[in-house]
């Protein structure tokens, strides 16, 4: 008699951790499909962040160029300390402004 009630509580408990690992399978499943639902939903934002990065670095980046290279030309003629200093000052804002870009493109691309 004591040994059918002991069988009887083990097959209960089994029972009962049997249920709770289908539960628990069955709500992992359910995480693991909203999951890539929620993937593909991002895919397209995640796209035209890229883009955007991409254009706005180019429209940003072809003018600074640009500027960089004039006052590079400006170096190169007959300036006084005062505006070699000007000149430089400039290039470097815009040695900085382009690095800046390059490193959030760089993040967008680890992203």
């Amino acid at each position: 008699m004591m040994i059918s009630i002991g069988i009887l509580v083990i097959a209960l408990l089994l029972g009962h951790i049997i249920n709770a690992i289908v539960n628990q399978i069955a709500k992992v499943e359910d995480d693991y499909h909203e999951m890539m639902e929620l993937k593909k939903r991002a895919e397209p934002a995640d796209v035209a962040k890229s883009q955007f990065f991409a254009t706005v670095s180019h429209e940003i980046r072809t003018p600074m160029n640009g500027v960089l290279g004039m006052l590079q030309m400006l170096m190169d003629t007959d300036l006084d300390v005062t505006q070699q200093d000007y000149v430089r000052t400039a290039q470097g804002s815009g040695r900085a402004l382009v690095s800046l870009i390059n490193d959030l493109l760089e993040q967008a691309k680890i992203e």
